[in-house]
């Protein structure tokens, strides 16, 4: 349904005393809809609504994974020619701006360091 007063698509959940009672589409706190300022959603209105739901749940989603503390970067082994060239590929990712590069080094650099230096 479409509430015309608070301007958002909810959820028909019931009746309240003269109210209809709306919710949040994909969940929420209900509210009270005056029944005549309410009407059937468009098509066009519920894709919108259920679109925001996705997009809020994965905003939500990324914040969440950005809250958890990485692992410290792995340190090259000082005098180790393939730790050098490890960490120079890295630093040229960083000044391009190529975080996949840049994750990749640091992939290669954690698996020489377990292979060859007993995990650094």
């Amino acid at each position: 349904m479409y509430d015309e007063v608070a301007g958002v698509v909810g959820e028909f959940r019931g009746s309240d005393g003269p109210y209809a009672m709306l919710r949040p589409v994909g969940g929420g706190r209900e509210w009270q809809a005056e029944p005549a300022r309410i009407r059937p959603a468009t098509q066009a209105e519920r894709l919108s609504a259920g679109v925001r739901v996705v997009n809020d749940r994965a905003r939500a989603a990324v914040s969440a994974s950005l809250d958890r503390e990485l692992p410290p970067l792995p340190m090259p082994v000082e005098g180790c020619g393939v730790c050098d060239d490890l960490a120079e590929l890295r630093r040229k990712a960083l000044l391009r701006y190529d975080g996949s590069a840049e994750s990749d080094t640091i992939v290669l650099l954690r698996r020489h360091l377990a292979q060859e230096h007993d995990g650094g």
